[in-house]
C-alpha cells in the first residue's frame, strides 16, 4: 500500500473519530442551543469541520479520491449548516430525511473508495452506524425531555424510518458507485 493511501486512511479514521466525538457531545450542544436560543456553537463546528474537509483536498497528495469522497459528503454537512442557520428543521419536519438517506450514500463511498469494503460489510457497518445515532437521539430525548422542542422529540417510528432511509441510501450508493467510479 501506498504510503499517500496510508494517510488518507489515517485522515479518514481521525474525521471519522472526530465526527464520534462531536456526536457524544452533541446532547450538551443541543442543551447549550436552547438555553442560549443560539444555534452558533454547532454552526461554527460544522463549519469549521466543512473547511477541514475542503484543507485536506488541497493538501492530500493523492487529492482525487479524497475530492471525490468531499462531493460527496458535503450536501449533509451543507445542507445541515443551512438547516440551523435558516430553522429548517422547525420549518420542514421531514428535511432531516435527507440527511439520513444521503449519509447512506457518503459513508458507502468513504467504505468502497478508500477502506475497500464489500457490499455485506458496509451495510452491516451503515445500519449500525444508524442504529447507534438513532439510539443517541432518544437517550438525548429522554435526557433533555422537559427542554426539548415538541418538533424535536423522536420517536421509535421516526429512529426506524431514518435507519431504513440510511440502509436505502446505502443500497442507491453501492450500486452508483459500482456503476459509475472507475478507479
Amino acid at each position: 500500500m501506498k504510503l499517500k493511501d496510508v494517510g488518507l486512511k489515517r485522515l479518514t479514521t481521525g474525521v471519522i473519530i472526530f465526527g464520534i466525538i462531536i456526536g457524544l457531545t452533541a446532547p450538551a450542544l443541543e442543551l447549550y442551543n436552547f438555553l442560549s436560543r443560539s444555534n452558533r456553537v454547532v454552526v461554527a463546528a460544522e463549519v469549521s469541520l466543512l473547511a477541514f474537509f475542503l484543507a485536506q483536498a488541497l493538501i492530500i497528495e493523492n487529492g482525487k479520491k479524497w475530492k471525490y469522497v468531499i462531493l460527496v459528503g458535503s450536501p449533509v454537512l451543507l445542507a445541515e449548516i443551512f438547516a440551523r442557520i435558516f430553522g429548517l428543521y422547525q420549518k420542514i419536519p421531514s428535511f432531516g430525511y435527507f440527511g439520513h438517506f444521503w449519509i447512506g450514500i457518503a459513508l458507502t463511498y468513504a467504505l468502497i473508495v478508500i477502506y475497500k469494503k464489500r457490499l455485506k460489510f458496509i451495510i452491516l457497518f451503515n445500519a449500525g452506524v444508524a442504529f447507534l445515532w438513532e439510539l443517541a437521539e432518544i437517550i438525548q430525548d429522554k435526557i433533555f425531555a422537559s427542554i426539548t422542542p415538541l418538533w424535536l422529540i423522536d420517536t421509535y417510528w421516526d429512529g426506524l424510518l431514518d435507519i431504513t432511509l440510511t440502509i436505502v441510501g446505502t443500497l442507491v450508493g453501492y450500486y452508483l458507485i459500482k456503476r459509475y467510479y472507475k478507479k
